[in-house]
């Protein structure tokens, strides 16, 4: 599977930059369909590249694999691939690189409000639904409930308060109270009671889920006889890979081949996360953590934070090697055998009606010991 996705991918390497993509083959048939991010170029194919390489390097233990993936990201990050730029600050990408076709985003899943609308009695659904609630969506309330929840708990043990992506990622954490208000006509969220009119408070001390806060651009759609509007989903793109993962998958890339340069990676991140170069590694704080001297962990760690919500934790788990997955997944992989392992446990079962439609299918090893 891996032969064959490398194989396309680098037959998409002869796609132009993303800069010079042009919808409907040339100036004269250019169709009208705007172009964002989520069409393939050059950047988004290396990206994808890198990312192959990388998992062909950790997973498969095929070593020659981190030279080729830190090859690819080297032409993203030193701009061989199409213009891509950092935001300046953690709240410069959740309030604008986050919504779509940001200068920092190589490749994402497109949407936007009217596509929600349009297709909300269908089947497309945007993938924050459940997960994105109060303060974002305002037909919600701190207590309601979640499919998904990350907790103050987490979201203190991650992020101290010099982390500037602690505030821009989630709402209030340390506040002690949560107002919801009347201001000027409109219904609004507030950590501070002011003199506004309050409508309801809430002890924030005791809610223990933290307010996702990196998604702000929520859909609604008014019904005639409803008297509330109705939320439908998050009205922005979804980010796939971008360049502040593609810079730390170098940082580990280079770790992994003991190259002393993944730091300086590593500290590009955290220099936009703190402002400055205060918690450059080792710091202190890294003493203490034990990270000092792992900057495999140390750069596992920045990823778990800089790229929290954005569905890179597991692979990113899987990768590092069979000792993460039992200390940084739940409890129950801390059970599994080297032999349930070499099995298949890590991979799903295959699906029962598969097997309707091909009696000569089989259910992997583990899965069908375990349904035995």
């Amino acid at each position: 599977m891996l032969d064959e996705a490398e194989k396309w991918a680098l037959r998409a390497m002869e796609l132009p930059v993303y800069e010079e993509l042009v919808i409907g083959g040339g100036s004269e048939g250019a169709s009208s369909v705007e172009l964002s991010k989520q069409y393939g170029s050059k950047g988004a194919a290396a990206a994808l590249l890198a990312k192959i390489y990388s998992w062909r390097a950790g997973v498969l233990n095929e070593d020659e694999y981190w030279a080729k993936a830190e090859a690819y990201c080297d032409s993203i990050i030193n701009g061989h691939m199409g213009y891509y730029a950092l935001a300046d600050s953690p709240e410069t990408l959740c309030a604008v690189d986050l919504i779509g076709d940001g200068d920092e985003v190589i490749w994402e899943i497109y949407g936007n409000a009217s596509e929600i609308i349009q297709y909300f009695y269908g089947t497309v659904m945007m993938p924050f639904n459940g997960v994105i609630g109060f303060p974002v969506v305002s037909t919600m309330g701190p207590m309601d409930y979640a499919s998904y929840i990350v907790t103050k708990e987490t979201v203190r043990r991650l992020y101290d308060d010099a982390d500037r992506r602690k505030e821009a990622y989630f709402w209030g954490t340390d506040a002690d109270s949560v107002y919801i208000k009347y201001v000027d006509g409109s219904v609004v969220p507030d950590v501070e009671r002011g003199n506004d009119s309050v409508i309801v408070a809430y002890d924030n001390r005791q809610i223990e889920r933290a307010f996702i806060y990196k998604y702000r651009y929520p859909c609604y759609i008014t019904y005639d006889n409803a008297s509330a509007p109705q939320f439908l989903g998050m009205a922005q793109g979804v980010a796939r890979i971008r360049l502040g993962d593609i810079i730390l998958l170098r940082a580990e890339c280079r770790a992994r081949q003991g190259k002393a340069n993944a730091v300086d990676d590593l500290n590009a991140i955290r220099r936009r996360a703190y402002g400055d170069d205060s918690h450059a590694f080792p710091n202190a704080d890294d003493v203490t953590s034990g990270l000092a001297n792992d900057i495999q962990l140390a750069i596992f760690k920045e990823r778990e934070k800089e790229l929290i919500l954005e569905g890179h934790r597991y692979y990113d788990v899987r990768r590092n090697g069979i000792e993460y997955v039992r200390r940084e997944l739940l409890p129950c992989y801390a059970a599994l055998s080297d032999q349930d392992i070499e099995d298949g446990a890590l991979y799903y079962g295959i699906e029962q009606s598969a097997f309707e439609n091909n009696d000569l299918l089989r259910q992997n090893v583990y899965w069908n010991r375990r349904q035995q």
